[in-house]
């Protein structure tokens, strides 16, 4: 596992202006249809767009972005060497504003924290990547997270990601990947479910890294999803949710994990409430509310929850697909492979027990 500073895309709804000869640079035809998709200034708002890139022409993109950007602006993408897709990153302003708000309050809460002494040796990035091993034999995975905290090694600890406009099981699939091909060196990842933009809801999950008596990786474990708002864009009520962060989720020394069921870190719902409302008021949040005056899924009939019904619909097509990142329907996993059928199968459970969630 390895991770590379100063890639990221900056707030503003797509990519910055062009501003240096990069912008005409002619590239192999892969990665110039890339480059032409970039230049073409379409639009980000919070989708996934996949390209067909040569292993060959990705190191050669990684070479051309080590400043974080590519064409003329700025770029951030995920990579696997064994189906040799790029897919570009294109969050909106409402994604990457509530993306800094969270680094924020996780910044203030690192100064205030009464542990200052271990938590100011915590570094939170937006800018960053991530490298590593791949369930398919011999191959990396590249990633681009939204945010991640460093340990005083300059390690990756913590990965927050905020869903795309993409199914949940990949939001999830990407959080059990984090830890699974790390071993748990990755300690933990935040993932926020924020409904668009279908509606209004918002959810977040904590998934950590489990170890067994003799220190060695064991399993992924998840807490209980929390909702921020519901579906109809009202507060949590209770005033003692949010987002706590222990000393074992950054792989602190054992003098501090004395005390491990103590939070460290914490931001409140309260506060995560008050970045999405920011995010939307900075964004413009036309389309949330025009989902609220009508029905979010077009179809359905009277009565019918559109949300719900949605992340259901996702929930059940994630038990139903068995197939991993870089693996046909059918093919089976080499044994002794880190994502083996065994944890996949406790995902599936996770997953499940999610929806009896949603459900409720």
């Amino acid at each position: 596992m390895s991770l590379s500073s100063g890639r990221g895309t900056l707030p503003g709804g797509g990519p910055a202006p062009a501003g240096d000869n990069d912008s005409d640079l002619e590239y192999p035809v892969e990665l110039q249809q890339l480059a032409n998709f970039i230049r073409s200034e379409v639009a980000y708002d919070d989708q996934i767009q996949d390209f067909y890139l040569p292993v060959d022409q990705f190191y050669q993109l990684v070479q051309l972005s080590r400043d974080g950007r590519f064409a003329g602006y700025p770029i951030r993408y995920d990579y696997s060497t064994a189906t040799q897709v790029l897919s570009l990153r294109m969050s909106s302003d409402k994604h990457d504003f509530f993306v800094v708000f969270l680094l924020d309050d996780l910044e203030r809460g690192r100064q205030n924290s009464a542990d200052v002494e271990y938590t100011a040796s915590l570094v939170f990035s937006k800018t960053c990547s991530l490298q590593h091993a791949s369930n398919v034999r011999g191959h990396i995975v590249h990633r681009g997270p939204d945010a991640v905290l460093t340990n005083p090694r300059r390690l990756p600890v913590v990965v927050c990601e905020v869903g795309y406009a993409e199914p949940l099981f990949y939001l999830f699939a990407r959080a059990e990947e984090y830890i699974e091909s790390t071993r748990g060196r990755i300690r933990a990842v935040i993932t926020f479910d924020l409904s668009y933009p279908r509606g209004k809801r918002a959810r977040f999950i904590v998934w950590r890294a489990s170890f067994g008596e003799d220190g060695r990786f064991k399993e992924v474990v998840h807490d209980h999803p929390v909702e921020i708002r519901d579906p109809h864009g009202d507060m949590n009520p209770d005033p003692e949710a949010g987002l706590f962060l222990f000393p074992q989720d950054f792989g602190f020394p054992p003098a501090v994990d004395a005390d491990a069921d103590r939070p460290i870190l914490s931001v409140s719902v309260e506060a995560l409430y008050a970045n999405l409302k920011d995010s939307e008021e900075l964004w413009g949040d036309e389309e949330s509310e025009s989902a609220e005056e009508s029905p979010e899924d077009e179809g359905l009939e009277s009565g019918e929850s559109g949300e719900e019904t949605s992340e259901d619909e996702e929930l059940e097509s994630a038990v139903e697909t068995p197939e991993h990142e870089g693996m046909e329907s059918g093919e089976e996993l080499e044994s002794g492979e880190e994502l083996g059928r065994a944890t996949y199968a406790q995902f599936i459970e996770q997953l499940e027990e999610y929806a009896q969630y949603a459900q409720e």
